[in-house]
């Protein structure tokens, strides 16, 4: 994080954009943790992520913003007897709660947690002061709150909501159709072909599905790349490279470039196709954004093996591969038919 902040410490990139630009000032070797995962969406501290989106004017305006309402809360001494006044020190120890928090995390950017932040921070700094408002003016802007509040909770179901809805229930299908695949290729190495035949027919109906459900959220939100990522996806276990390759294409130059595994399951589908030239285009993509993806590594030692010929460098990428990971089936086979020990 602090890599994207100090190419940009004053003005910051943008409102939003921190899960955009991260990805190109990631430690590489996060990758090797277990827990590592292709798209960061956070920093692990609000205060971070602030700077690093707005820079660090946005971060002090921000800052300045927030204790100068604590400051204000100093009015709740004027009602020393009043029962908001009672409730001051719990008000004041839930936003503090709250900042100390996001120390560690950034549980600003959750809905409920930020719900209750602003509405805490609003009591603060309100001036609770015996003062006499004009009837019709209050019901006017209660009124012009309610409806603009319903509107906006309205567009953001609609909106964000229920393709999130048309996610989870793809991902579900999916996940089914990945588990009837994997039994199928099970019972087909067990010559019950029959069977195997039956799992795929049933795998294939659940991916079907999914791509329902994926295409009916990309529908309603065409700019959730993560929905088109997964919508891909499935077209490539139905083996439909074609359409699967327009929509990473499509990912990579509008919605999100070098989104998750976009660029690998691009090679991956290119070489499918039999264009091995782009295939290895996307595959050192995928490799300068994480050299230690095993897939990568593998499919880039076959791609120098099967249309280069080059049998140095394909050794030198499934060494790579049992670096990390030295029981790896493909690399010990690869160079053991290629005349070397995995080991040397």
């Amino acid at each position: 994080t602090w890599g994207l902040i100090s190419s940009r410490i004053i003005t910051g990139w943008g409102f939003g954009n921190f899960i955009f630009f991260y990805p190109y000032y990631r430690v590489r070797e996060y990758f090797l943790k277990p827990e590592s995962t292709p798209v960061t969406d956070h920093a692990h501290c609000e205060y971070l992520e602030i700077w690093a989106e707005t820079g660090i004017i946005g971060l002090i305006l921000f800052l300045v913003f927030i204790f100068s309402i604590l400051y204000q809360s100093k009015n709740f001494k004027e009602k020393q007897k009043s029962f908001l006044f009672s409730l001051c020190p719990g008000i004041i120890c839930g936003i503090v709660a709250v900042l100390s928090d996001n120390i560690f995390s950034t549980n600003l950017r959750n809905p409920s947690t930020s719900m209750f932040f602003w509405f805490l921070l609003g009591i603060a700094g309100g001036n609770f002061s015996k003062k006499k408002y004009i009837s019709s003016h209050s019901k006017l802007l209660w009124l012009t709150i309610s409806i603009v509040s319903f509107i906006m909770v309205v567009f953001t179901s609609f909106y964000r909501i229920l393709p999130e809805i048309y996610l989870k229930k793809g991902i579900i299908a999916k996940n089914i159709g990945k588990e009837m695949k994997k039994a199928s290729l099970i019972l087909r190495k067990k010559g019950r072909i029959k069977e195997s035949k039956e799992y795929m027919e049933e795998a294939s109906r659940y991916f079907r599905e999914a791509e329902k459900f994926y295409k009916m959220g990309c529908k309603i939100n065409p700019f959730n790349y993560v929905l088109h990522y997964k919508l891909a996806y499935v077209y490539g276990e139905l083996n439909e490279f074609r359409k699967a390759l327009k929509i990473y294409i499509y990912i990579n130059k509008y919605l999100f470039p070098h989104f998750a595994k976009t660029d690998a399951n691009l090679g991956t589908v290119y070489l499918a196709l039999g264009d091995y030239k782009k295939a290895i285009y996307y595959y050192r993509w995928a490799e300068w954004f994480n050299p230690y993806d095993k897939d990568v590594l593998c499919s880039m030692a076959s791609i120098y093996i099967i249309f280069y010929h080059r049998i140095d460098k394909a050794k030198q990428y499934l060494k790579r591969v049992l670096t990390i990971d030295p029981k790896n089936r493909y690399a010990n086979r690869t160079l053991k038919l290629l005349g070397e020990k995995p080991g040397g």
